[in-house]
């Protein structure tokens, strides 16, 4: 298919590519410095393009230079790239791990034998390509539940299919012996694999940028939504949120419970120790009240030392409990102020759980739940209520 095309100039025009990507995605990152997985990506692609070059002009150069250190920076390349994929998915890069795989090449090429095996050259430098790109898959993988992004699956496809010419690459050496013979006696093979590198430049590193303005967009938004001092969806967001979810849950009659919470005695704190203290507890109960939760709630501040939480999927007992393991953890806790002065502090919570009585509108769940909270400030504080139709079962159940 791709007989016609002259192998120099697709080197030429690839190693190109590389290169004004590679200034791209730096650029990018001077202008966006919180995406420094940009500059790892675009440092991965420069370092690929001189060790392109180092490759293609082989025939000037002593036969140590493209053969160890070209492959060297080769390796390293994609382990820069690796490294900034850890990066994009907030975890710490691996110095350690980006410079083994060039060690290894190193080490391995200083042994006699292998220098002077071909196979052994392709097969060992193919797989730690292989390694660096199924651990880029990896990291992608693995990030998906924490943002859901367009790109991520597309990019971990194009990933899997460069791995698999490596490894299709490295088996046709072998078979041939060189990838001398290989040029000798498959120039459209040749070709084809130059031109594959070609797209594959075109295509990861786009989709790279396009991931990196997802996650920009996401973040942006999540940032929109949030309560600045606790983390916890603001009032807009969760009214939202929580509207879409129980309209959905209506015709299906599903599991619902809207959950009020307060902090006890919170004027007194404030009284005490001032706004900033008063901020400082409501910063470390919400940090508390998202752990014993959980990521599958709904968890909004809605003003003040007031709070409101969407449980969905969990029958009324398993709501209860979720909320009484709340109080006790709140209870249980020790707030130490910037002061130094340590607070106890209590929870107070009413439920009002959705269904035929109740209905599935937001706002008048969550007067309901307002109602069942004020029942239990009234009755001594640092307890749960529970609205319901039946006055009786509602104290059986908060008892």
């Amino acid at each position: 298919m791709y007989s016609g095309l002259h192998i120099p100039t697709l080197v030429v025009a690839t190693l190109s590519v590389s290169f004004a990507t590679s200034m791209l995605l730096l650029l990018l990152w001077i202008q966006n410095p919180r995406a420094k997985s940009l500059y790892y990506w675009g440092a991965a692609n420069l370092v690929a393009t001189a060790a392109g070059i180092f490759i293609f002009r082989h025939l000037h150069l002593p036969e140590i230079v493209p053969v160890v250190f070209a492959n060297s920076f080769m390796i390293l390349a994609y382990g820069l790239f690796w490294s900034g994929t850890r990066v994009f998915e907030g975890r710490p890069a691996s110095v350690t791990r980006v410079v083994a795989g060039p060690v290894i090449w190193l080490a391995a090429c200083a042994i006699p034998a292998f220098y002077g095996s071909e196979a052994a050259r392709t097969g060992l430098a193919s797989a730690l390509f292989v390694a660096y790109t199924l651990a880029t898959i990896f990291e992608l993988w693995r990030g998906r539940a924490e943002s859901k992004l367009a790109s991520r699956l597309p990019a971990m496809m194009l990933l899997g299919v460069h791995a698999a010419i490596h490894v299709l690459w490295s088996h046709h050496v072998f078979l041939t012996a060189s990838t001398q013979d290989v040029v000798a006696t498959g120039h459209s093979l040749m070709t084809s694999a130059v031109f594959a590198a070609l797209i594959h430049v075109i295509a990861i590193i786009f989709l790279m940028i396009g991931l990196t303005k997802e996650k920009l967009e996401l973040e942006q938004r999540r940032a929109a939504e949030a309560d600045q001092l606790t983390s916890a969806l603001n009032r807009r967001a969760f009214f939202d949120r929580a509207s879409a979810v129980l309209s959905d849950l209506r015709g299906k009659n599903a599991y619902a419970a809207i959950i009020a919470l307060d902090i006890d005695h919170f004027k007194s704190i404030n009284d005490r120790f001032g706004h900033g203290g008063g901020d400082f507890v409501l910063e470390k109960f919400s940090s508390h009240a998202r752990i014993a939760l959980g990521s599958e709630v709904l968890f909004a501040r809605l003003g003040g030392e007031e709070f409101s939480v969407l449980i969905t999927g969990r029958d009324h007992a398993s709501v209860f409990e979720i909320t009484e393991n709340l109080r006790a953890a709140i209870a249980e806790t020790k707030i130490r102020l910037p002061s130094g002065a340590q607070l106890d502090i209590t929870l107070s919570a009413g439920i009002a759980f959705a269904g035929e009585a109740a209905g599935y509108e937001l706002e008048s769940l969550l007067k309901l739940a307002d109602t069942a909270l004020y029942c239990a400030k009234h009755n001594g504080r640092d307890r749960i209520e529970v609205y319901m139709p039946d006055a009786d079962a509602a104290v059986a159940m908060a008892a």
